[in-house]
This record gives C-alpha cells, structure tokens and sequence, in this order.
C-alpha cells in the first residue's frame, strides 16, 4: 500500500492482488459490540495505521494443497464472520486446505503470528454461488471462525451498507497490510497501513481506463489513476473499503482488482460493492440489513 495524493489510487494486478508466499445505528446479532467504532476520534493522514484505528481489519493466511501460501485481508462483520475476495478463497483454482486469521493486531511476522492480537484457524469458507475461478464478478465470500465475542483481544464488527447507502464520489478509506512498493518483494514483517481516497462514478472510471470500461460492472466501485501514486498493493485483496457515516464507519467495498500490474502505477481499481451484496451475506450469516 503506496500513499501519495489523497484522492488517487491504483492497483496491481493479474486482476489478483494475493501476495504469494449510510447505516443505522446497529448492533450484530452475533456481537454484543457496536459497529463501526474505532478508538480513535480521528484518523489523520496515511501510511501506519495504529492498533484499534481499523479494529474490523484482519490478516488471513491461506494455504493450498499444493503448498503455497498466500496473504490477503478480511473485515470482521461479526464475532464470527469474516468478509473476503472470493478469489483469496479459491487461490487461483488451487485447493485451499487452511486459512489463519489475525485478530487485532497491526503487525505481522513470517511465522504467521501478529505482534499483538489473536491467530484463529476459520472452520469455514464458501464464495459467492457465482463466483468463477476465471472472472471477476462476485468476487465475495464469507469465512467463519470460532466466536471471538469473549477474546481479550481488541476487534469490533465494521458496520454493513444498507441498499440507499451512498458510495459515488464519497471520501473513504481503504487498508491493508500488502507491500508499499514494486520492488519490496515478500517482506517477512507486515504492517497494517491505510490512504485515504474518493470514490469515483463509474463512467469516469471507464473514461481512465479501457481495461475498466471493458470489465467494470455495476456491482463494483472504483478509485484511482490519473496522477497519484497513492496505491492498493499485493497482498490487499479482499481488505476493506470503508466510509465514515454518523461517526461510524461502513464497509461499502472489497478490494477485488485493478488495470495495471505496477503498484506504483497510477490506475483505476476495482472493489466489489457490499451493498450489492446484502441479500447473500443475509442468507449465509443471518446479519440482515
């Protein structure tokens, strides 16, 4: 994650960003715990982003039965349930035989484990019933983990978009703990870093980038390009994409793909759009809008 100009940024890309290795005031059915809060007032410019600033984030480990290992991001909805790319749950097709995430915690080391937080291994994932190995559209799935409601660990549910949630040309902001530049390779400490950014319609997407005007859907947002260096990265996939609304912050994308394979490339990105979405999560966790 590259940070830069406030309202531009860009993606890297295969279409994957893996790195191989307004709401109403509403609490989860499945958390005794507020959406959306963060323990700080204010969250002020960008890069490093500190514990309890993105409390939803978390860090997934994901292993395939082939041996590779692969890093993505994930926002806690609930307790229990984790939204993600679907495509950081079927691994380029591969098997995957194992997910580890990190709760609440803001670095990460080679040996999987957080500075601080909590390791859990998911006892479930699944995708969207439309996802396809090969596209790009529905890329959504739900991990499950065991409850973490009585963990002393510090975590809160990000709040889920109603249909008539605004997310056109809305500021927001987007995290991760993927790399900062093209040529840092496969760090083996992670640091959970964050930009600020603007949402753009969709049609001016198009207009930035013939990639986007030939795959950009309307179930998805789009940020970025012209001008900035201010970057989504390897290693974001299906991290967060969040707007703050009535002091509490709402997750309106998932970071799915993106026009260029530079992550210092100023180029639109793609996020699935959560609100489209809100029928499916309902279906699969109970949590309904």
């Amino acid at each position: 994650m590259i940070e830069n100009d406030p309202y531009n940024v860009s993606i890297i890309t295969d279409l994957r960003l893996m790195d191989f290795h307004g709401t109403r005031n509403q609490i989860s059915p499945y958390a005794k715990k507020e959406c959306g809060i963060t323990s700080t007032e204010r969250i002020i410019g960008g890069r490093n982003a500190n514990l309890g600033d993105y409390p939803w984030q978390v860090f997934l480990r994901i292993q395939t039965s082939n041996g590779l290992k692969m890093s993505c991001g994930g926002s806690l909805i609930s307790d229990k349930y984790v939204l993600t790319a679907a495509h950081c749950l079927t691994a380029a097709a591969v098997n995957v035989v194992k997910i580890t995430v990190t709760v609440g915690s803001v670095e990460i080391t080679d040996s999987n484990r957080g500075k601080s937080g909590l390791q859990i291994v998911s006892t479930g994932w699944k995708v969207h019933p439309q996802w396809e190995n090969d596209g790009i559209d529905h890329d959504i799935g739900i991990i499950t983990i065991p409850s973490i409601e009585n963990q002393q660990v510090t975590w809160t549910p990000v709040c889920l978009p109603t249909k008539t949630t605004e997310d056109v040309e809305v500021p927001c902001i987007t995290s991760g703990f993927g790399k900062t530049s093209d040529d840092e390779g496969d760090k083996s400490e992670k640091r959970l870093k964050f930009i600020r950014t603007k949402t753009l319609d969709n049609e001016e997407c198009k207009r930035r980038s013939a990639f986007m005007s030939i795959y950009l859907k309307p179930s998805m947002i789009c940020i970025g390009g012209e001008g900035g260096r201010e970057t989504v990265c390897s290693g974001d996939s299906g991290g967060p994409l969040v707007k703050q609304e009535s002091g509490r912050f709402v997750l309106i994308g998932i970071t799915s793909f993106g026009g260029t394979e530079l992550c210092e490339t100023p180029a639109p990105s793609a996020f699935t759009r959560v609100k489209h979405y809100l029928e499916y999560i309902c279906n699969d966790t109970g949590i309904c809008q």
